[in-house]
């Protein structure tokens, strides 16, 4: 991909995920941050941020294809 289309598409995916699931992103991938240590951050469970992860991929992959 070009270098602009690559902005284009990294925007458009980022202005179509909520801050919630940006952040939790951002602490997983790249703050290295684990799971467990981003339910302790964000207050929830492993659990949770696991399952919401999955989400957040689920919805990435979509927007990608």
């Amino acid at each position: 991909l070009h270098l602009c289309d690559r902005r284009q598409r990294q925007m458009c995916i980022r202005d179509r995920l909520s801050d919630d699931e940006r952040k939790l992103i951002e602490l997983i991938y790249f703050k290295n941050l684990t799971i467990e240590e981003c339910g302790k951050y964000l207050g929830i469970t492993h659990q949770a941020v696991s399952k919401k992860r999955k989400r957040i991929l689920c919805k990435l992959y979509k927007l990608l294809k």
